[in-house]
């Protein structure tokens, strides 16, 4: 193909000269001069194309007349994104044009980076130029130098309540290519040697890849980092986000910057590394170039995501050029294989700045004057005043290494995600922080939401917070206090009618018979539960449920629920979506044997509801249905229901609410004396728009203006069992006829059910509730 392919650039170019030449014989010498005019022509063509970047001809025009030649990188397509591509596909799919170059005259390759789709060339001659510039899929770009992407920051983004969580990082490695890494510093673990056992954190320091300034030999200064120290700081900040993984460093910086050869050449080492076993989650690139020619892969960004590694990029530290914004990223942040980073602040700072920008507000969650933005962004991290392996600095450099150590932590918490999976699960943040300068938002790291997101993607069964590997509690009371789980399964729902599916999962068999209440009154966070009967997470019954009890606040409280001996119950702890909103639950329960049926099972026993407005509670457990008994909303005949009654004067609007009990609920009303009673209203789930649940009952009732004695009747559609909040409020429409109307008499209120104060809660305002008149 090679040979084809330069035989019709050489047949193409006599085709021209004949053309030309028709007037007159042409000499040799004039034949030559016409042929190096078509070379050039191809070439200029190229470079006005972007095929060729124009600093590779000019380099080579200017080399060639001292009899040298120059270095380039020629990149061709880039791949196909896949994740986990195996190593010999990747070299396949790159080995052809790989052959057409090498077979190419006037070009030799210094490194054939066989699975990039990039290789690094010397080019002899203006014929070597143009024989690449006609290879239709090949870009010839010119060895760049890259730039480093120039109090703890842990907290801010998470990553202590990770891990506390036991994920750490265990298992992985990341990769940096940097300027190195001291690993005997002790935050890189005091290591006597690469690989050394732990805590040493350094797994392998290969030699340099660096060439210095002219472009010679290989550069080795024989020192494990450069006088600044950028290469550890980073390792630092990464190795911090995730202890207990492994590092491998790179070194491609050298006196004056790192050439885009020899990163490429770093990419190819770590990828090799990748396929002899090391697993190497993502490699972190703190550098980067700002480059007028459009951002082309000449790194190997999409070769490191084929070969399951991320690679994670500084978004660039030159956000503003003499005074003015520049809107666009680094290469290779550029690139769309790559998760690119901007730095915000992570704390109060005053006013902080440098010699092109100042920011007179840096505080938390603003992004820093000088990080780089675009709509290419992917996400922010903590990027100024990081300290870390000795030194303390700031950059878009510092942003980057946050988030390839969480990478580590979720991949050790998730070990069978994807690396599309863990870029994903890193989008979703309860953070997110508005730039203004280009009027976007993005998502901060926040690393619980990462884990959560990325759980839920793969259906993650991992530690207690699954359904599968619930926390056990036994016996007739306890309490047990544990981190909040972030993971949300395949099949599972939302619990405690809480939006999202972030849930702590326990699981309690039932000692005897009797009544048992759930509380997390203690958490450290709002909190939602439901309980559950069933073997499978999505062949459950839900059997109570509450979110923000009327006596514990935010907290949660189910029951007392109706359980029989040997019976396996589960219980889950919600969080909902956003993990940044868990914290450490508090479980109680508490079993009550008695199985006695509530007071006021009857109408003969019905609470009596006395004053213009109140709240009573009570349960439904162990109630039964009276022979006869009046049917529930739908005409389904009664299961639970438990009774209450109000003697009306006269004309009044009556609204009754069960807002604030613990389970699905049911409200009947009815009118007249006992046992003939009249239908007056009827209502099952309020279902609000926004409600936190919707299994709330309302109705509202405009009595008769004659005395007359009304009966609330609370039933459970579904079975379900548990306290009973019962609300009402009444406004007066039209005086009583006579002060001195005999009224029936009044049972006594049963205990237990006394009225307590409404406590600044009020029944959940219905939308269209039903209203009955009563003439």
């Amino acid at each position: 193909m090679a040979q084809r392919r330069q035989l019709l650039v050489l047949v193409c170019l006599s085709a021209t000269a004949v053309v030309f030449s028709t007037s007159a014989p042409v000499s040799a010498q004039q034949s030559g001069r016409t042929q190096a005019s078509q070379v050039g022509e191809i070439v200029d063509a190229a470079v006005r194309t972007g095929r060729v970047d124009a600093r590779v001809r000019n380099e080579l025009t200017s080399a060639l007349k001292s009899g040298n030649g120059v270095r380039a990188l020629v990149v061709t397509t880039a791949p196909q994104l896949f994740d986990g591509q195996s190593l010999e596909a990747q070299r396949e799919a790159a080995a052809p044009m790989k052959a057409e170059i090498a077979a190419a005259a006037g070009v030799r390759v210094e490194n054939p980076l066989p699975s990039l789709n990039t290789t690094v060339v010397e080019i002899s001659s203006l014929e070597g130029l143009a024989s690449l510039a006609s290879m239709p899929d090949a870009t010839v770009v010119a060895d760049e130098l890259y730039q480093r992407a120039d109090s703890s920051s842990e907290p801010y983004v998470g990553a202590p309540t990770v891990l506390g969580h036991g994920y750490d990082g265990a298992g992985t490695y990341i990769g940096i290519i940097d300027s190195g890494a001291d690993y005997t510093h002790p935050d890189l673990g005091s290591c006597s040697f690469p690989g050394a056992p732990p805590p040493c954190r350094v797994a392998l320091l290969p030699p340099d890849f660096s060439r210095s300034f002219s472009g010679g030999p290989l550069y080795d200064d024989g020192l494990l980092d450069d006088s600044i120290r950028h290469g550890t700081n980073v390792a630092a900040i990464a190795s911090a986000m995730a202890p207990a993984s492994k590092i491998i460093a790179a070194d491609v910086f050298g006196p004056v910057g790192a050439f885009g050869s020899d990163i490429a050449s770093a990419v190819q080492y770590m990828i090799d590394m990748k396929a002899a076993g090391y697993p190497i989650v993502a490699v972190n690139l703190s550098l980067g170039l700002n480059s007028s020619s459009a951002c082309v892969d000449a790194l190997g960004m999409g070769a490191l995501r084929n070969a399951g590694i991320i690679p994670v990029a500084a978004a660039g530290n030159s956000a503003y050029v003499n005074g003015s914004l520049r809107i666009g990223i680094a290469n290779p942040a550029c690139v769309p294989a790559t998760v690119s980073v901007g730095a915000t602040y992570d704390a109060y700072y005053g006013s902080a700045g440098g010699s092109s920008c100042f920011d007179s507000n840096a505080s938390t969650d603003r992004i820093a004057c000088f990080s780089q933005t675009s709509s290419q962004l992917t996400m922010l991290a903590p990027g100024t005043f990081v300290s870390g392996g000795g030194v303390q600095m700031s950059g878009t450099s510092q942003a980057a290494p946050h988030v390839v150590g969480a990478l580590a932590t979720i991949a050790s918490a998730v070990p069978q995600a994807t690396p599309n999976q863990l870029i994903d699960g890193l989008k979703h943040s309860s953070s997110i922080v508005y730039d203004p300068r280009i009027g976007l938002s993005f998502p901060r790291l926040y690393v619980p939401d990462t884990l959560a997101w990325t759980q839920f993607l793969v259906g993650a069964a991992v530690g207690h917070e699954s359904f599968d590997l619930a926390a056990g509690i036994d016996g007739y009371l306890g309490s047990r206090s544990t981190q909040a789980g972030y993971t949300g399964q395949t099949g599972e729902k939302e619990h405690g009618r809480r939006s999202g599916i972030s849930s702590t999962w326990f699981s309690w068999t039932a000692p005897a018979t009797g009544r048992v209440t759930f509380s997390t009154v203690g958490s450290t966070f709002d909190t939602a539960m439901s309980v559950y009967q069933g073997s499978a997470i999505n062949a459950l019954t839900e059997v109570g449920w509450n979110d923000d009890s009327a006596s514990g606040g935010t907290a949660a409280i189910v029951g007392p629920l109706e359980v029989a001996t040997g019976t396996k119950y589960r219980i889950a702890v919600s969080c909902g979506w956003a993990a940044s909103s868990c914290g450490t639950v508090n479980l109680s329960w508490l079993l009550d044997t008695d199985t006695s049926r509530p007071t006021n099972d009857s109408h003969t026993t019905a609470v009596v509801l006395t004053g213009a407005s109140g709240i009573v509670t009570g349960t439904n457990t162990f109630a039964q249905p009276q022979s006869g008994e009046v049917l529930q909303p739908g005409g389904s005949a009664a299961r639970k229901s438990i009774w209450y009654r109000f003697d009306s004067l006269g004309a009044s609007s009556v609204s009754i609410s069960t807002a604030g009990s613990n389970f699905d609920t049911s409200l009947s009303i009815y009118k007249g004396p006992s046992p003939t009673l009249e239908l007056v209203a009827s209502h099952n789930d309020v279902g609000q728009v926004g409600a936190k649940f919707d299994g709330t009952s309302q109705v509202t009732v405009h009595t008769s203006r004659t005395p007359a004695t009304y009966w609330v009747v609370v039933d459970s559609p579904s079975w379900t069992t548990g306290s009973v909040n019962l609300s009402w409020a009444s406004t007066i429409e039209v005086a009583p006829q006579s002060a001195a109307v005999a009224v029936a008499p009044r049972a006594p209120i049963s205990s237990g059910a006394d009225p307590v104060g409404l406590g600044g809660r009020r029944p959940a305002t219905q939308v269209n509730p039903p209203v009955v008149i009563v003439p």
